[in-house]
């Protein structure tokens, strides 16, 4: 069963844009996952600043950091670490894109 979080950032963002990372109509992968699943005071934790740079632009967010979610960050081990380490072994996240929109992989436009 499922419940609105607790937190009403996350509630802002989330009704701001239901969905996490890029846009899906413009996305080369769509990935379907249950639920965002944030631990209920996530709003107090010191890495909730990167969770709300993520959720209000996650594309820019991955380009940035070089990572696809802020529980990938290297200092971060808390529920979700394991997931997304095991997300970022499918290899989607190796496409980086580079700055003339081809990704890591592809050949350069240039």
């Amino acid at each position: 069963m499922y419940f609105p979080h607790q937190n009403k950032k996350l509630n802002q963002l989330f009704s701001i844009k239901p969905y996490q990372g890029a846009v899906p109509a413009t996305a080369r992968f769509l990935f379907f996952g249950l639920d965002a699943n944030y631990a209920p005071a996530v709003g107090d934790k010191p890495y909730f600043p990167e969770v709300v740079s993520y959720l209000e632009d996650g594309v820019r967010y991955w380009k940035e950091r070089g990572y696809h979610h802020p529980f990938r960050n290297p200092d971060y081990r808390g529920d979700g670490a394991l997931y997304h380490r095991r997300f970022a072994e499918i290899g989607f996240t190796v496409l980086m894109p580079r700055a003339d929109g081809t990704l890591r992989g592809e050949r350069s436009k240039r």
